[in-house]
């Protein structure tokens, strides 16, 4: 295991960020939860300053 991602709460404006952090990345069939777990995974964490909803996250990431 690499990367762990634990969410509670909505992201509405999920596929925005999806198109702006991880354009190739094929988010179709997608929960936000797991979008959002992409872009943490691929760029970081500064996308948490611009995420609409309300969420908790967890993340442990293994390979720092």
């Amino acid at each position: 295991i690499e990367f762990v991602v634990i969410h509670n709460g909505t992201i509405y404006n999920y596929k925005e960020l999806a198109n702006k952090y991880i354009p190739d990345v094929d988010i179709d069939g997608m929960s936000d939860s797991q979008v959002m777990a992409h872009i943490f995974y691929h760029t970081g964490f500064d996308v948490l300053n611009e995420y609409n909803g309300g969420a908790v996250f967890v993340i442990v990431d293994y390979r720092l």
